[in-house]
């Protein structure tokens, strides 16, 4: 479609129509018809940033999870921004959800779950509607958990780590093992350039979730000041964990460069650390990935690719942790159902009352 409304114009102006347009994908998705006019992108930019303002934190699950059977209600300024997903389920089954639309609305909108995830009514409400943990939830979700301390003092001690081949490094617990309290605390969206175009300073123990397309290497981080300056990745799409390779550890630092302040400096003696959250039934590889470089690249990038790998083999540390159900249940525990964002307080039903299944009729 750019291609044909641009077809008789210069090439270099072609190019700088279908960046516009790349631009407002990013952001608000494939709107048809109306992505193609420039007036309308603002337009689209104002209603991600107030979209994520009608979630009701205590309907979460309503809008987006394994339970959001229902689509986002049509007088909401989310059904602007939604799309419908299939989702397999096991043996075969399937059934569709709403999702945000775009990587940006969907970083924006995780952020906020995150933080509705730092109480137990809420790490139910995403996590584990009716007491079912789908694996699709712990794809989607499973780095979120960690913002919940019940969930943290449930698995830190659950946390294997994959040892490299014979005469490797030596074994190393991970920072969470070594202090439970080192949880992060605030979850933010680490978005493009163009919406977020100053960097910031690294914060220790937030969230960040990424709202942008094809992020390499981890589906959230943060980072922990003690008992050593550590970059935790968390990875629970296992798909990502097939496709390890230099280039994808040189984008990661690139994106991390255009986002922090003095990231090279920071990065200096650095430790990383990356756990792969996955459900308990999983039949994915649990023994350590290895990193491999791409052979296809010119001889200076090669270079650096190997120097990548080399980073990755020989200091990142890898972490398994599989999560069922009842860790899950065990993890809510008998804590008040509350949710507190800001200033605000909001009183919880009790998931398991009358009321709140009429609530939600």
């Amino acid at each position: 479609m750019c291609a044909w409304r641009t077809r008789d114009r210069p090439a270099q102006e072609q190019a700088e129509y279908w960046s516009k347009i790349r631009d407002c994908m990013e952001c608000a998705g494939p709107v048809l018809r109306h992505l193609f006019n420039e007036a309308n992108h603002g337009m689209y930019f104002d209603l991600v940033d107030n979209g994520v303002e009608d979630i009701i934190p205590v309907a979460g699950s309503y809008y987006v999870g394994p339970d959001s059977g229902s689509l986002w209600h049509t007088r909401s300024r989310f059904q602007q921004l939604s799309k419908v997903v299939r989702v397999l389920g096991a043996g075969g089954t399937e059934r569709f959800q709403s999702a945000p639309i775009s990587p940006v609305f969907r970083g924006k909108v995780y952020a906020l779950l995150g933080r509705i995830m730092k109480w137990p009514v809420g790490f139910r409400m995403v996590l584990i509607p009716n007491y079912i943990l789908w694996p699709a939830a712990v794809e989607e979700y499973g780095a979120l958990s960690f913002m919940y301390s019940g969930f943290v003092r449930r698995m830190h001690d659950k946390l294997y780590e994959l040892r490299t081949p014979v005469g490797g490094r030596k074994p190393r617990l991970c920072v969470l093992h070594v202090n439970l309290q080192l949880f992060p605390t605030d979850a933010v969206a680490l978005l493009p350039k163009l919406f977020c175009p100053a960097k910031v300073d690294v914060r220790y123990r937030v969230l960040y979730v990424p709202g942008m397309r094809n992020f390499p290497l981890v589906d959230a981080f943060f980072f922990v000041a003690a008992p050593r300056r550590t970059i935790i990745g968390l990875q629970t799409a296992t798909a990502k964990a097939h496709h390890i390779t230099s280039s994808a550890m040189r984008q990661f630092s690139e994106r991390l460069a255009e986002v922090f302040n003095d990231w090279e400096a920071f990065s200096v003696g650095l430790s990383w650390e990356i756990i792969y959250v996955q459900h308990a039934e999983c039949r994915s590889p649990d023994t350590w990935q290895r990193c491999g470089v791409n052979n296809d690249r010119h001889e200076t990038q090669g270079e650096a690719e190997e120097t990548e790998g080399d980073v990755w083999d020989e200091n990142v540390h890898h972490y398994l942790l599989k999560v069922s159900v009842d860790d899950a249940i065990a993890a809510c525990g008998t804590e008040d159902p509350v949710v507190l964002l800001g200033n605000m307080r909001l009183d919880v039903l009790d998931p398991d009352s009358s009321l709140w299944h009429s609530h939600r009729a």
